[in-house]
């Protein structure tokens, strides 16, 4: 069966300044993807920000930053996590021309609070009132990303003590030092979610804005600078504000449209071909996946698992023959991207025999499968989240290379190229940074 599915697309206007990312190997966490245009050294993307704005207003518009002309890897690319693939681009190289943008949340002063409780039109307002304007979506990314396009606004590894969690009384902004940008924007996260001129143009949502900024429930995932939500423009929340740009509009749009029609959440493959063999076998090969003396292995049958919109991964039953030994399984699940294959779920150790995986009609991101060793018979689970996958298994499977004989050396790492989620990672699938307003 066909699975393919519409790619994240730009407007015509920022087509011309566009390039896909790719990746040659998947990243360990908490690290830029190799071969990402912007992807910085840990010594540049963890560097502390500077201690103050880049440029300055005199006005009553407040301190002010120059974004120069540049480079923005919108998104976060294909192996790359956390990512939400169905509200955010996967990598795509995005050429945005100078602009400015308020150092703080409205007012713009360092010794007040952000102003919540406005329409996304009162702070449009606002901002003219002063001369300027609401940034676009992709102009806050840039902010927020800085010059070395990094995961968070202080880099790529996620630092809980960066920027307020969003819980409790909200902090001054001296309190948190370290939640600033590579170009000296402060308080993008932890403060307040942000109004965007930017309609929400993802899957079949409409009459919606794009917020950006704010804080989730897994802080990991959604306090990332590409993280988004969507919000009826009408509303007005006491945790959404607002800050403004000045300069020309840059016109690059996030549009990711729905499938013309959707695929199932989990369908077997009937009849692999060697090209799709051959990716899956390279996964192996880059997870460093290798048979015992005497096993010889094979995909036995394939199913195509579609998570969340805009994902699909391979969950696979990897079947293996042992001269002299009883025969086993390792089912597997695989994330093929253009130019990279990557094992990214497997169970502690083999099984006698795995039955037939099924999915929930209202948990597409759960696949579920039944077990068996001997005596011993249990309910194995795939859980999806944030575009990584977290493996629940009974205990008596056994970090073991065959059914019959102890591992000689340790079995690679259920993750091997996608390092586990955070401690705070949550224990089934989520797709939305937060609740919206109206209403993974």
């Amino acid at each position: 069966m066909s699975s393919r599915r519409p790619s994240p697309l730009l407007l015509a206007a920022a087509l011309a300044a566009c390039s896909c990312r790719s990746q040659d190997h998947a990243p360990p966490a908490g690290s830029a993807a190799p071969g990402q245009a912007a992807a910085a050294s840990s010594s540049t993307a963890d560097a502390a920000p500077p201690a103050a704005p880049a440029a300055a207003s005199a006005g009553s518009a407040g301190p002010m930053v120059t974004i120069p002309a540049g480079e923005l890897v919108a998104g976060a690319a294909c192996g790359d996590h956390p990512r939400l693939p169905a509200e955010e681009l996967a990598g795509v190289s995005i050429g945005v021309g100078e602009f400015t943008i308020d150092t703080y949340p409205y007012p713009n002063d360092a010794a007040q609070p952000p102003l919540t409780g406005v329409t996304q039109e009162k702070a449009k307002q606002l901002c003219e009132a002063r001369g300027r304007r609401l940034c676009t979506e992709l102009e806050w990314e840039r902010a927020c990303k800085g010059p070395s396009n990094g995961r968070y606004e202080y880099g790529d590894k996620f630092d809980a003590k960066a920027c307020p969690s969003g819980l409790g009384a909200m902090p001054a902004y001296a309190a948190h030092e370290r939640c600033a940008s590579g170009f000296g924007v402060r308080a993008m996260h932890g403060f307040v979610w942000e109004w965007t001129s930017s309609a929400w143009k993802r899957g079949k949502e409409e009459g919606k804005a794009v917020l950006r900024g704010g804080h989730g429930n897994q802080p990991y995932a959604h306090m990332r600078c590409s993280a988004v939500r969507a919000a009826d423009p009408a509303t007005s929340e006491a945790n959404v504000g607002f800050r403004c740009c000045g300069g020309a509009v840059n016109p690059a749009e996030v549009v990711i449209p729905a499938p013309e029609e959707e695929p199932p959440a989990l369908a077997l493959e009937v009849a692999p071909d060697e090209a799709l063999l051959g990716r899956l076998k390279r996964a192996l090969v880059n997870a460093q996946l290798k048979d015992a003396a005497g096993v010889t292995s094979a995909f036995a049958k394939v199913w195509r698992w579609h998570p969340t919109p805009n994902e699909e991964l391979i969950v696979a039953s990897y079947e293996s023959k042992k001269e002299g030994g009883a025969d086993f399984v390792q089912p597997l699940v695989i994330r093929l991207c253009d130019k990279t294959a990557q094992l990214i779920g497997r169970l502690a150790g083999p099984v006698a025999d795995m039955q037939e995986p099924s999915v929930a009609d209202d948990a597409p991101g759960t696949v579920s499968f039944t077990v068996k060793t001997g005596e011993d018979a249990g309910e194995a689970r795939f859980v999806y989240q944030f575009a990584q996958v977290v493996t629940q298994a009974p205990s008596w499977i056994k970090a073991d290379t065959t059914l019959d004989a102890p591992a000689t050396s340790a079995a690679p790492s259920a993750s091997a190229p996608d390092a586990a989620p955070p401690a705070s990672a949550p224990p089934a699938a989520a797709s939305s940074p937060a609740p919206r307003a109206s209403g993974p």
